[in-house]
């Protein structure tokens, strides 16, 4: 009884810590303002972005100096990636993974596998666009080196390039 507490109290601490994160995240973009794209919305900070935030309804937000410091070309294979996310469903899968981690939040390995996952679903909407867009391999290395310029700490419940992407 007294263990069956204790992983209940590590669900529920580990749970609120992902919430937590996620409410920093959100506070720490301020407001949001939709541009011309139906799912893009401007965040008023340059500290985090581009990723796809949201389950029910994922927006991808971009940081308010996205075409300042992204090219067109770069600007659309960032939006090309984060509609990958979209179309496969990654937020809601980053939701179940983030869950299993949390009842298995005394395992290691469950942490280990929630990296790695997180990893290979970046690289997958790599290829995805690379093969979309054959001839930008270059400018989508570049989008991506100068998106790693502004890595912030990203929320568990987000698809993004910041931190967690593998380069």
């Amino acid at each position: 009884l007294f263990l069956t507490w204790v992983w209940l109290i590590g669900v529920i601490g580990y749970g609120a810590l992902m919430g937590l994160r996620h409410k920093r995240l959100i506070d720490r973009l301020g407001s949001l303002n939709p541009t011309h794209d139906t799912d893009v919305w401007r965040s008023e900070t340059t500290e985090f972005g581009p990723a796809l935030i949201g389950v029910l309804r994922p927006r991808i937000i971009v940081p308010n100096t996205f075409e300042k410091y992204f090219s067109s070309d770069q600007q659309a294979l960032i939006l090309a990636h984060e509609r990958c996310h979209k179309a496969n469903f990654d937020p809601l899968i980053n939701l179940a993974v983030a869950s299993v981690t949390a009842v298995f939040w005394f395992n290691p390995l469950a942490h280990f596998a929630q990296s790695e996952f997180r990893c290979d679903q970046e690289m997958a909407r790599d290829a995805i666009v690379i093969s979309s867009y054959p001839g930008s391999k270059r400018a989508y290395g570049e989008a991506l080196l100068r998106a790693q310029t502004w890595a912030g700490t990203a929320s568990l419940f987000t698809c993004q390039w910041t931190s967690q992407h593998p380069l």
